[in-house]
């Protein structure tokens, strides 16, 4: 088929609005090699943008015309693009024109992204994409159990898909776990409808990962009714629990239910008691534990350590911490927070108090309070996402030492500028007691 020519192409997309936008891509085009001249980028960027857009009738006139089904446009095979989109009619267009159904996009194969959509993915399979395709993290079958797409779980089970092919699964805490199968990644999810179509389709319920954990192990991750529903079908099936596994986050996080309790209630009577201001509901942005439920008010950092330091106890006495914080509430700001516990990790993971520009995250956050808790009990008096601060219940053994494995955990401490040392965080946790974390 004869090559689309620039002139053609201009004449076939009439496009004369956002050129100087496409003249803009087409210099970043001709920057990566990807186009021999500025015109030719321009072009590309236009067909680029039809495929995008779901432009059908665009990329019909432009494949009509030689444009390329596996074009590679800002280092991305467009049928990926079409894919990634839900262009389903552009899609179609594509495979009809040649593009390859076992193509790879950074080292995963297109087909992973055809799992939320059994269109796309009877698609790419009648297009001869190959169903137990491997990658890095195993075949599509778990991926779509993972994500929960029954109508596509059954659409691989129908076309032959290997029910128990070994994969990589992620399971909490950030753990990548080999040798595990489909039924680990639904039994993780609580999704009992894929559950019962692995199990019908012939999967090993006793099957064991190289941890020696069992798809119920999975399902008993999570404190749900829908997961305690999948674990007693696994049980019912035959499955023996493994290993336990220890998430370190906890993960039943919605305290609505606790804070119902008449202790609660009385705990929040007294913090309005306490600030003369209404208590509103906190509002929390983690969308891993999901957690939900609490209360608090705006009030000044120093402000509320204070109110913290001088009420805790008595928070603590009605099965509540009482902490400062901050961007909790609707109205972002500094705050002091309620909510209807007494364990700080569960506050932790709530809050997802974490360091991730450095490489810490919420359960290393937890893994080394824990830690120090079984040798330095200590109370903690404020929990924000990027910062911990409490006081040692007791005086440390050795205070260098502990302050040598704070500035291990939290380098942001040292600040070379102020003069702050570990001899300085030393002296601090000898005459105060106070611990302090902020990570950047």
């Amino acid at each position: 088929m004869a090559r689309i020519t620039p002139d053609d192409l201009e004449k076939l997309l009439k496009q004369d609005d956002g050129l100087a936008t496409h003249d803009w891509r087409a210099s970043m085009l001709e920057g990566s090699g990807e186009a021999k001249s500025h015109e030719g980028a321009r072009l590309l960027s236009q067909y680029d943008q039809a495929v995008v857009e779901g432009d059908a009738n665009a990329v019909q006139k432009l494949l009509e015309q030689g444009a390329d089904a596996n074009a590679v446009i800002f280092g991305e095979p467009v049928l990926n693009k079409a894919l990634r989109y839900r262009r389903e009619e552009v899609a179609e267009q594509l495979l009809k024109a040649g593009a390859d159904a076992n193509r790879t996009y950074e080292g995963r194969p297109l087909l992973m992204e055809t799992l939320g959509s059994p269109r796309l993915l009877r698609m790419m399979l009648d297009a001869g994409a190959k169903i137990d395709v491997v990658t890095r993290w195993g075949g599509p079958l778990a991926a779509a159990a993972q994500l929960r797409a029954d109508e596509s779980v059954g659409l691989l089970l129908k076309m032959g898909a290997k029910v128990d092919a070994a994969c990589i699964l992620n399971r909490p805490p950030r753990d990548e776990v080999h040798g595990c199968t489909a039924l680990f990644a639904a039994a993780m999810m609580g999704d009992a409808k894929i559950v019962q179509m692995l199990l019908k389709a012939g999967a090993n319920p006793t099957a064991r990962n190289v941890k020696g954990e069992t798809a119920l192990d999975w399902a008993r991750l999570f404190k749900s009714k829908k997961h305690e529903k999948v674990a007693a079908m696994l049980q019912a099936a035959g499955a023996e629990a493994g290993v336990t596994v220890d998430v370190v986050v906890p993960q039943d996080l919605n305290f609505t239910k606790r804070c119902r309790r008449p202790e609660y209630q009385e705990a929040l009577e007294l913090l309005k008691k306490l600030t003369g201001k209404k208590p509103q509901p906190l509002s929390f942005e983690n969308a891993e534990t999901e957690a939900r439920g609490g209360h608090g008010v705006l009030m000044g950092r120093e402000e509320g350590k204070a109110l913290v330091l001088r009420g805790r106890a008595r928070f603590v006495d009605l099965g509540c911490m009482l902490f400062f914080s901050r961007d909790l509430l609707k109205k972002n700001g500094d705050c002091v927070a309620l909510l209807p516990t007494v364990d700080p990790y569960e506050v932790l993971a709530a809050v997802e108090t974490n360091g991730a520009n450095s490489g810490v995250y919420t359960e290393d956050v937890v893994k080394w309070f824990r830690a120090l808790e079984k040798e330095q009990p200590f109370e903690p008096h404020g929990i924000g996402m990027d910062f911990v601060e409490g006081k040692l219940t007791k005086p440390p053994e050795d205070a260098t030492k502990l302050a040598q494995r704070m500035v291990k955990f939290c380098p942001d401490l040292i600040d070379k500028d102020e003069n702050i040392t570990v001899k300085h965080l030393a002296e601090e946790l000898t005459t105060t007691g106070r611990i302090w974390f902020w990570w950047d």
